[in-house]
């Protein structure tokens, strides 16, 4: 899929790559970062029930290392899609977020 002169699914398996990579150096920071990154792929694709899954993970691993500043990026991103959404389409999709790792 070719969007904006973009590979998003290109980057998005780059991205596949690096989680898992930052997974097995016990990374959390990258973990973070990289899931946020995912997030903003599958923003573009109009994935919203993953995009939120990948911020949700995103968040919750930054807010646990104390990194304040990029949650704090994190929970504007989820805030621009609650926004875009709705806010009773965005409990749901909060709700189903825990259902495992974004594809």
């Amino acid at each position: 899929m070719e969007t904006c002169g973009g590979d998003l699914d290109g980057a998005m398996e780059l991205y596949r790559e690096s989680l898992a990579i930052r997974e097995s150096l016990g990374d959390l920071r990258g973990k973070g970062a990289t899931l946020a990154m995912m997030g903003q792929v599958l923003l573009a694709q109009e994935q919203a029930p993953e995009e939120v899954q990948a911020l949700r993970q995103a968040l919750e691993i930054l807010v646990g290392i104390g990194a304040r500043a990029d949650a704090e990026q994190v929970a504007g991103l989820l805030e621009g899609v609650r926004q875009m959404q709705g806010e009773e389409v965005f409990r749901a999709l909060w709700a189903g977020a825990d259902r495992g790792q974004p594809s």
